[in-house]
């Protein structure tokens, strides 16, 4: 869920509630430092690591939806990689018995298996999220 609102709507807001403010900037904080892991990640990790990590979260903060209709194309927009790269490492992953996929659908069957093939962005990721006061330990349904 989301909420719009224009800009001088917010700042107005910002101004008049000390609170308010708090909690944007640590959303733009949190923001942020997603942006700069992406990054890192998307230098440093294998394309696997990188996709476990990425369907794991993407069921997590679709609120445990599963499966999850996700398209190759879709994915690979998301991991800066070709179709046929995704193609080829959810086929490996289907192999493994971590996840189905079949005509842009995504389960994943074995969330365990595939956190231990995840990069070491996610843990990273969560205990920021932590740090930040946006989850509560032990939140699966991280957002």
């Amino acid at each position: 869920m989301a909420w719009r609102a224009p800009a001088a709507a917010c700042r107005d807001l910002a101004r008049s509630d000390p609170a308010f403010a708090a909690r944007a900037w640590t959303l733009v904080e949190q923001q942020l430092t997603e942006s700069r892991l992406s990054g890192m990640c998307q230098a440093l990790h294998p394309v696997e690591r990188r996709l476990a990590r990425w369907l794991l979260e993407s069921m997590e903060r679709s609120g445990g939806r599963n499966p999850m209709p996700l398209t190759q194309e879709f994915i690979a927009s998301m991991l800066g990689v070709q179709r046929t790269t995704v193609n080829s490492f959810a086929i490996q992953l289907q192999k493994a018995g971590l996840i189905t996929y079949m005509r842009g659908k995504v389960e994943v069957l074995d969330a365990a298996g595939l956190e231990r093939r995840a990069c070491t962005c996610r843990p990273a990721a969560r205990a920021e999220r932590r740090r930040l006061h946006l989850v509560a330990d032990g939140d699966v349904t991280e957002h």
